[in-house]
């Protein structure tokens, strides 16, 4: 089922931010080339939200232990983590976004 984040979509390049969908914590991330990526807001290593991290072209890292994961797929890309980001389907909708809050199969 898809979520709309109202006014989402304005999100600037190069940044991201912490959304709730349905009380699951979802970081939005919108990279250089202009496209969003959802994962999972929660660093699979240590419960540290990920959105305070740093992003970096399609790669965003914890800020607790600075393990990177890959926001295309959620590939954890460095230690500590070990396993994969939750990914989710992203739509845009004008200014909104739609976030499919079941996972992406494909992760």
């Amino acid at each position: 089922m898809a979520e709309r984040l109202p006014g989402a979509a304005k999100l600037p390049c190069g940044e991201m931010q912490r959304f709730e969908l349905g009380g699951l914590p979802i970081c939005v991330a919108r990279v250089d080339d202009g496209r969003f990526f959802a994962v999972a807001d929660t660093c699979t290593h240590e419960d540290q939200s990920i959105s305070e991290g740093w992003l970096s072209s399609c790669e965003i890292e914890c800020p607790r232990h600075n393990a990177i994961f890959s926001l295309e797929t959620g590939e954890a890309l460095s230690l500590p983590a070990e396993f994969p980001l939750q990914t989710f389907a992203i739509e845009v909708d004008g200014d909104d976004l739609l976030i499919d809050s079941r996972p992406d199969t494909a992760s």
